[in-house]
């Protein structure tokens, strides 16, 4: 009907211009005409091609005729390997907000943001002059505490006075000794120092300020006890163990190298629903910061003496995946679809569960120009 349809317009067209030659068809007539052709030749190709489909079917030595010359590739069994990517953060284990134990005014900030410090390093100092006078004060009432319960001691031990003068003696000598030893420690906080070797990543106090207990005065990180922390998703549960290989790449540093999995956690984070991997990080490199961001490769899936094919070969039908396979008899090189169950795909390469054995070869380049019993020449390379 629609050759018919497309006649009728031809005729159309050549009665119209027979009648005056100085009359063109429309350009929505020629249009018209050439999507009309373009549908014949489309139809005529399906029924072309489910024709030869059937009678190779019933035929398999049928030939159509032709030669269609395509590139093969034979399918191979070796390991397959399949691979996550996640993203990694660095973190360190020593990364605090330093503060003060005592109030006071600020005297004096001895360091700057991106100094280092060693253990111990005084940092800042706060004004302790009223802790200083207590001081003075308290060993000035232990040296009057020790005379007397030396003199106590010295009458007791001569049966002279009451055991009660004695013990209040040596009570107050003690209370005063104890109120020295907290006031020294109440005075060594006006000073502080670096808890561990590190780096001042930012200075908050300031000179001439109140420091308040509690209140930040500085952020000190370690560059030496640094970790990649890496988010995976729930559904890899189970997938991975401490020891196993990954790949780490810093983007940002153009740096990549293999390290381990140190730690798994055991929680799932009920926000995104993930948990998180501890990998190693090479030691003494400065280069690697806190939350710098990396891109680390984690196998969570390999099999042995699998059958891998090139991923782009796999085609679909109503029944499936298939590829091309080439089947060789009496020197004739013959196409068949071959319908197969797919497993994982990684870098291009796919695994093979059922559909083939891994001795077949397989129509590569010109795989779409070929279907069931196309004769096929193959290329040499």
């Amino acid at each position: 009907m629609k050759y018919l349809r497309n006649l009728i317009i031809l005729f159309m067209v050549i009665a119209v211009t027979g009648c005056s030659t100085e009359t063109e068809p429309s350009i929505e007539t020629k249009k018209e005409l050439l999507n009309g052709y373009r549908e014949d030749v489309r139809q005529l190709q399906l029924k072309i091609s489910a024709l030869e489909t059937e009678i190779q079917m019933e035929d398999p030595n049928y030939s159509n005729g032709s030669t269609t010359l395509v590139s093969a590739v034979p399918v191979e069994k070796k390991t397959f390997i399949h691979k996550i990517e996640v993203r990694g953060t660095v973190e360190s284990r020593k990364n605090i907000i330093m503060s003060s134990e005592l109030m006071g005014n600020i005297l004096e900030i001895k360091v700057k943001e991106g100094d280092m410090v060693r253990a111990g390093q005084s940092l800042l100092t706060i004004d302790a002059e009223s802790l200083r006078d207590n001081i003075d004060e308290i060993k000035t009432n232990l040296e009057l505490a020790n005379i007397i319960y030396k003199r106590q001691a010295n009458l007791w031990e001569n049966k002279i006075g009451t055991e009660i003068q004695y013990l209040e003696a040596k009570n107050r000598k003690e209370t005063m000794e104890k109120r020295l030893k907290t006031a020294n420690t109440q005075l060594g906080k006006s000073n502080i120092k670096a808890p561990f070797t590190g780096s001042i990543e930012d200075v908050i106090a300031r000179e001439g300020e109140m420091a308040q207990p509690g209140a930040p005065l500085f952020r000190l990180v370690s560059l030496n006890d640094m970790y990649l922390n890496a988010e995976v998703s729930e559904r890899y549960v189970g997938k991975f163990k401490t020891g196993d290989n990954v790949e780490v790449r810093f983007p940002s540093l153009d740096r990549e190298f293999e390290s381990k999995v140190t730690a798994i956690g055991q929680v799932i984070n009920s926000q995104n629903r993930t948990f998180t991997l501890e990998i190693q990080l090479p030691d003494n490199n400065r280069l690697f910061k806190p939350n710098l961001t990396s891109v680390v490769n984690l196998v969570d899936y390999v099999r042995d003496d699998a059958v891998v094919i090139p991923t782009e070969l796999i085609q679909q039908d109503t029944k499936g995946d298939f590829v091309f396979r080439i089947n060789e008899s009496d020197g004739k090189h013959t196409v068949v679809k071959q319908h197969i169950t797919k497993g994982n795909s990684f870098e291009l390469e796919s695994e093979i569960k059922s559909g083939l054995e891994g001795n077949e070869i397989l129509v590569d380049q010109g795989y779409r120009d070929v279907t069931q019993g196309t004769v096929v020449k193959i290329a040499s390379n």
